[in-house]
């Protein structure tokens, strides 16, 4: 499969020449494994997660892909944030949370004005520490189950003290076709 740039900037973090790799196969359905994945450098492995399946997988040069945990609320986007710790946005527990280095959970949103988060999707964590996530309706007409009627985009204060609603009229798309099932990396 071949790198296709749909801006040159591209070309400035990786080359659009190299070929791709593939770690592994067979992971989340049609949208694939989710956003990231993340790279522990410490421990010189990749996690992603198998969203459809309820589970994070670890990836290592030696050994390939192994369970690293389960079930995880359906987690989807993951990222680390600037002490190094995994941050999640669950779709089943609605929430965001962050794994601490005792291996506790610290949920860092799981409401807004007083309701409950649709479904958590999307998570990155800012340089000072603010935590920045999506919370679609899945794109689709207003439905019960969802106790937020918008999309929303979010922010979140270091301190963990404020949630801000940044965006709540983003248009987001049900299915890509150009998500991959396979785990690669150039």
């Amino acid at each position: 499969m071949p790198v296709v740039a749909h801006d040159p900037a591209l070309e400035r973090i990786i080359s659009t020449s190299q070929p791709i790799n593939e770690l592994a196969g067979g992971f989340g359905g049609e949208q694939g494994p989710a956003e990231g994945p993340v790279w522990w450098q410490e421990g010189n492995y990749l996690l992603f997660s198998d969203i459809h399946n309820n589970r994070r997988m670890k990836w290592t040069e030696s050994e390939g892909v192994s369970l690293f945990s389960e079930p995880t609320n359906r987690a989807n986007g993951l990222t680390r944030d600037p002490q190094g710790r995994l941050v999640a946005a669950e779709h089943d527990g609605r929430r965001v949370s962050r794994v601490e280095p005792d291996s506790s959970i610290t949920v860092i949103a799981n409401s807004f004005q007083g309701r409950p988060l649709n479904r958590p999707n999307d998570v990155v964590v800012k340089s000072d520490g603010a935590v920045y996530f999506t919370d679609p309706n899945a794109g689709m007409p207003v439905q019960t189950q969802f106790d937020q009627n918008f999309p929303g985009v979010y922010r979140v204060s270091p301190d963990l003290g404020n949630i801000t609603l940044l965006v709540r009229d983003y248009v987001g798309r049900t299915v890509s076709p150009f998500r991959p099932t396979k785990a690669c990396y150039t």
